[in-house]
C-alpha cells in the first residue's frame, strides 16, 4: 500500500517546525476544527459536531499546558486565563449546540494565530483596528 503523501508532508512539517510554527499549526487545527464543528452543528451532524468540538478543546489544552508561568510572568497567566475560558465556551457550546459561541472562540483564535504569525515571521502585530501594536 502506497504512503499519502499529503500525511507524509504534515508528518514532515510538524517534525522540523520551530515551537513558534508548531503553536501555529495548533491554532490553525482548532480553527478548521471549529469550522468543521459550526457545519455539522448547523446540518444537525450532532456527532460530527461533538467530535471536532472535543479536538479544538484539546488542542486549546495542549496550548494551555504549553505555557510556562514562570518565564512568561503575567502574559502567561492572561493567556491561560483565555485558554481555560475558550475551552468551558466550547463545552458549552457542545452541549447546546450553539453556533455563535463556536463562531465566538473561532474569533478570538483567529486573532491569537494572527498574532503568532507575525511573531513567527517577525513582522508587527496588527490589532483588529488595523494599527501596528
Amino acid at each position: 500500500m502506497l504512503a499519502n503523501p499529503y500525511r507524509k508532508y504534515q508528518t514532515t512539517q510538524i517534525s522540523t517546525a520551530s515551537t513558534g510554527d508548531l503553536v501555529v499549526l495548533l491554532y490553525d487545527g482548532a480553527v478548521q476544527s471549529l469550522l468543521l464543528a459550526e457545519d455539522a452543528i448547523e446540518a444537525r451532524r450532532w456527532a460530527e459536531s461533538t467530535s471536532e468540538l472535543i479536538r479544538a478543546q484539546k488542542i486549546i489544552m495542549e496550548l494551555n499546558n504549553g505555557i510556562d508561568l514562570e518565564r512568561g510572568g503575567d502574559l502567561a497567566v492572561k493567556l491561560r486565563g483565555l485558554y481555560l475560558y475558550m475551552y468551558r465556551i466550547l463545552v458549552e457550546a457542545s452541549i447546546e449546540k450553539d453556533v455563535a459561541r463556536v463562531q465566538h472562540i473561532r474569533g478570538l483564535l483567529d486573532q491569537l494565530r494572527a498574532s503568532w504569525r507575525a511573531v513567527v515571521k517577525g513582522e508587527p502585530i496588527v490589532q483588529s483596528s488595523g494599527a501596528a501594536a
